[in-house]
């Protein structure tokens, strides 16, 4: 049983390390090969066209999101973030 726990766990490990290094891999290929040679004209010709449904909300209709005024009472009264709650 335990020589069986330790080819899992070093199995496991080289798994995880060839997917490390492969995310590492294509990280730098993103950073240092630029961006694609598409021009923004013809993404913008294949892109799918998006119409309006129903549901949305424009920006001046009500019930969209707003700034709201904070609570009266803050939810935890002892939160050690706010300054009234340290002591000293």
């Amino acid at each position: 049983m335990k020589r069986l726990l330790f080819l899992g766990h070093r199995w496991l490990g080289i798994l995880l390390c060839l997917l490390l290094v492969l995310w590492s891999f294509s990280g730098l290929l993103m950073i240092y090969a630029g961006p694609s040679s598409i021009s923004e004209s013809t993404r913008l010709a294949h892109a799918p066209a998006l119409t309006p449904a129903a549901s949305w909300l424009s920006a001046g209709e009500p019930g969209g999101w707003a700034c709201r005024p904070p609570t009266a009472r803050p939810a935890r009264r002892d939160c050690w973030c706010r300054p009234e709650s340290r002591s000293g």
